[in-house]
């Protein structure tokens, strides 16, 4: 790449808080340095702007940008519906390698949050992010919409973490436009026990040799219901998408997981790997789905549903484990398989999930 524009995160994060203080905005308590979320969002977006990156709350955006709103949306929204989200824009050539992270908490009992995101990385640009949301309530419903546009050559890592209350009711959608040799790895895990769950996926992959890998891990509890779709349209020649899910379930959760490749473009490839393991009385419907309409595309799944055999404890109670050790080893070393396309900024919060949930918690 040529003329690269290397974002400094360390630094804008430090010209922010310098900024913040200048301003009369920042504490600093027993060691502890506490900001004002708003102000400091505020202060790294304009720290930002000197990169020509666009880091924006959905009002300053509807305000603002509504013209990147419109340009690169994949979605159909109403956006006057919406009151919560935001919008990066990250321009061409340029690289940020550290996450630009963003939190939605469900605050205030019996709300519908709703939120939609859209980020851009337009051509060979480079970009992190990640999403958490949680609850802090038991009683309310989140919406959300997530696009992702991805330019020529551009380059994408996302990780989103879900951990909702019982009696929150969740509905989410991501869409993601891959053009010419773009690529994107997202990450998702829910750690949480909802009333329950409804996602869709969508990855259109319309550039040639555009390539996506998607891995999902759902720690299934209780008696939530979770409803995950995930699909990859395959229309640009050369083409290729990995999707993959680890579902763990428990209790008396039930889960229905379909994941659909579909290949319509000369020279494509695509694998589907969903696999889930039970603990309990769980209900577990894992279904792959492959669709070719040409003759030049290589389509291949694998899928199970099982328990943790025996063989595989009794390996590990000659090893000296006992057997909520030797089970929370199984499932730690089952659910943390896709750790490696996790990026690297982010690899030790998502193992202290995925140590914490092997574990039943959380």
């Amino acid at each position: 790449m040529n003329g690269v524009n290397r974002v400094d995160m360390r630094r804008v994060t430090q010209e922010a808080i310098r900024m913040a203080r200048e301003m009369g905005i920042a504490l600093e308590k027993g060691g502890t340095l506490f900001l004002d979320e708003g102000a400091v969002m505020h202060l790294i977006s304009e720290a930002l702007k000197e990169y020509g990156v666009i880091y924006a709350t959905l009002g300053e955006a509807k305000r603002e940008y509504s013209d990147i709103l419109e340009e690169y949306a994949v979605s159909r929204v109403d956006l006057s519906r919406v009151q919560d989200g935001i919008l990066v824009y990250v321009p061409r050539n340029t690289v940020i390698e550290e996450p630009i992270s963003t939190c939605y908490a469900l605050a205030r009992r019996g709300v519908v949050q709703r939120v939609y995101n859209l980020y851009v990385a337009e051509a060979n640009a480079h970009m992190v992010t990640s999403t958490g949301c949680y609850a802090l309530t038991d009683e309310g419903a989140h919406w959300s919409v997530t696009d992702v546009h991805l330019g020529e050559g551009a380059r994408a890592s996302s990780i989103m973490i879900h951990n909702w209350r019982p009696g929150i009711r969740v509905s989410m959608s991501k869409r993601a436009r891959i053009l010419d040799r773009a690529y994107l790895s997202a990450f998702y895990i829910n750690s949480s026990v909802p009333e329950r769950i409804t996602s869709m996926t969508e990855l259109l992959l319309e550039g040639e040799d555009s390539k996506a890998d998607s891995d999902t891990i759902v720690n299934a509890a209780g008696s939530s219901r979770y409803d995950y779709i995930s699909i990859a349209r395959l229309s640009g020649p050369g083409s290729s998408a990995q999707l993959l899910s680890r579902i763990v379930a428990r209790g008396s959760a039930e889960v229905r997981n379909v994941i659909r490749i579909e290949a319509s473009s000369p020279g494509t490839r695509g694998h589907i790997e969903c696999r889930a393991l039970q603990l309990g009385n769980a209900r577990v419907s894992t279904l792959p789905e492959l669709l070719s309409s040409t003759r030049d595309a290589e389509l291949t799944h694998e899928a199970s549903i099982g328990k943790i055999s025996r063989e595989q404890l009794n390996y590990l109670f000659t090893r000296g484990f006992d057997e909520e050790e030797a089970t929370s080893l199984i499932v730690k070393g089952f659910m943390g398989a896709g750790l490696g396309r996790v990026p690297e900024p982010l690899r030790p919060v998502v193992g202290r999930i995925i140590e914490e949930l092997s574990r039943g918690g959380m």
